[in-house]
């Protein structure tokens, strides 16, 4: 059952939640305050799974009181619910709240995002991943570019060329994004030769992805990972999901998000084979010796997967939760309760196709590349898969030539 926690300024808000949300009794426990402080003695009296909160609080804003949460209870999930909200209060709730939603706020979407919200936390909280995962201290922390980058695309002035500025002052870390661009997966007609032209071509948002990934795979390049374990060939295909994974989402937000947790769904892969190369060792022994899929065998010798590890220590770097959910179900995307075929849904595709293409180039095991057809059908999307399959052969043979 979930323990939700409402908090804002007027009390008519919070009655007309209550009585919005009645019908959710027998699935949620849900208790009601007014205002920060009241919210925060309610915090130290009972557990609590989520909280939401409004924005604009006289005294303690809904930036601050988050903030104290996530301080206090780093546990519990914390999601914005607000009308009317200045550039400068989004700016100070962007790295403490995990969901934003505004006010006037369907019920079910509500729901939604409570229930969805609290289905990713638990998951991520799960004890087994977070030992291995070995806390904050024993991974690398979100590359400095990154986050730099994370700040100026949050101002809504902030231009191409300021981006493409703050990315050169790397040159390292320029020259290997210049790389990425110009290579066979982004399919350009003409070969880029600065920070300026790769940030006006790509767009802010898949240039700051690049960057992370650049970062986390140098990171961990640093650390050594799992003889034969290849951090090359893992990032090939990171690269050849995501570009077919944004072709498989119309909308643009969603296209964004697609991307970047497809340049990141094996993190967790990274992670396993440098802080618990053991384990690797294990599930690929088992996988090869029963023809299974590694996820699978990961999940029946440990409880978890490297999906649920790598949206782990995204989660802990503050991505976004659509990135992390992605992340997180690209395997299982029909654990996700989600109604519409997105991001998870892309991810998982697409990450699907190009194993499905490897198999048939005799790089990897034909049984190991299975689509969801449960979810699929779920999403009433299945009669799709074959023009999808198509369309990404084709954008998979323009990358690997």
């Amino acid at each position: 059952m979930i323990r939700a926690l409402f908090v804002d300024d007027e009390p008519a808000v919070l009655e007309g939640l209550e009585n919005r949300l009645r019908r959710l009794r027998r699935r949620w426990t849900m208790s009601f305050a007014v205002g920060g402080e009241r919210a925060l003695e309610a915090l130290d009296q009972g557990p609590i799974d989520v909280v939401v909160s409004d924005m604009r609080m006289p005294g303690m804003d809904g930036a601050e009181f988050l903030t104290r949460v996530r301080d206090k209870y780093p546990h519990v999930v914390r999601i914005i619910l607000s009308g009317q909200t200045s550039h400068e209060q989004v700016l100070r709730a962007l790295p403490v709240a995990h969901r934003f939603l505004s006010k006037p706020c369907d019920s079910v979407l509500l729901e939604a995002a409570v229930e969805r919200a609290s289905t990713l936390h638990s998951l991520l909280h799960d004890e087994r991943i977070r030992a291995v995962v070995g806390g904050v201290t024993k991974l690398p922390s979100a590359p400095d570019l990154y986050v730099r980058l994370t700040e100026m695309t949050g101002r809504v002035d902030a231009s191409a060329s300021e981006i493409a500025e703050v990315v050169a002052q790397d040159v390292t870390m320029t020259g290997r994004i210049l790389q990425l661009v110009n290579s066979s997966y982004f399919g350009l007609s003409r070969e880029m030769v600065t920070a300026r032209e790769a940030v006006a071509y790509l767009g802010a948002n898949t240039v700051r992805a690049l960057v992370l990934t650049v970062g986390l795979f140098a990171a961990f390049e640093k650390r050594g990972a799992l003889e034969g374990f290849s951090l090359e060939r893992l990032q090939q295909h990171a690269l050849r999901t995501a570009g077919i994974a944004s072709s498989l989402v119309s909308d643009p937000d969603e296209t964004k998000v697609a991307f970047t947790a497809a340049v990141l769904h094996d993190v967790g892969a990274l992670v396993m084979a440098t802080l618990s190369p053991e384990r690797c060792v294990q599930a690929t022994n088992l996988a090869t010796s029963t023809d299974r899929a590694l996820e699978e065998c990961e999940r029946e010798l440990h409880g978890f997967g490297h999906a649920e590890v790598g949206a782990a220590l995204l989660s802990l770097w503050g991505l976004p939760y659509s990135v992390v959910e992605a992340v997180a179900f690209h395997h299982r995307p029909n654990a996700f309760r989600g109604d519409e075929f997105g991001a998870v849904g892309a991810v998982h595709v697409a990450d699907r196709l190009v194993h499905e293409f490897d198999a048939e180039r005799g790089e990897r095991p034909p049984a190991r590349a299975e689509l969801d057809v449960d979810y699929l059908e779920r999403m009433n999307v299945e009669h799709r898969v074959t023009a999808w399959r198509n369309a990404a052969r084709t954008l998979d043979d323009r990358a690997k030539r």
